[in-house]
């Protein structure tokens, strides 16, 4: 699976050290954090407004997703895998 339009990216940019980005898809990053947790902190707030979908990735190429497309972003930040789903 990869981001779909409408998704938001957290990307950590390989060109500048200690660097990450936020996109919406298909859009260039829009916001810069020098932190994962800053970063992952302003789209859980922005989850809190709207069911996102969230990935991150640190290569551009692969994706991981934080959370299934239409739910929360977890506060942990972490990715769910298929058993905590179910609980």
């Amino acid at each position: 699976m990869s981001p779909q339009p409408g998704d938001v990216v957290i990307a950590r940019d390989a060109a500048r050290r200690n660097s990450y980005t936020i996109s919406i898809v298909p859009e260039d990053p829009q916001i810069r954090y020098s932190t994962y947790e800053e970063a992952l902190a302003a789209v859980t707030k922005l989850a809190l407004r709207q069911p996102l979908a969230v990935w991150f990735t640190e290569d551009g190429k692969t994706f991981t997703a934080l959370e299934p497309a239409g739910q929360r972003t977890p506060a942990s930040g972490r990715p769910r895998n298929d058993d905590e789903r179910r609980r």
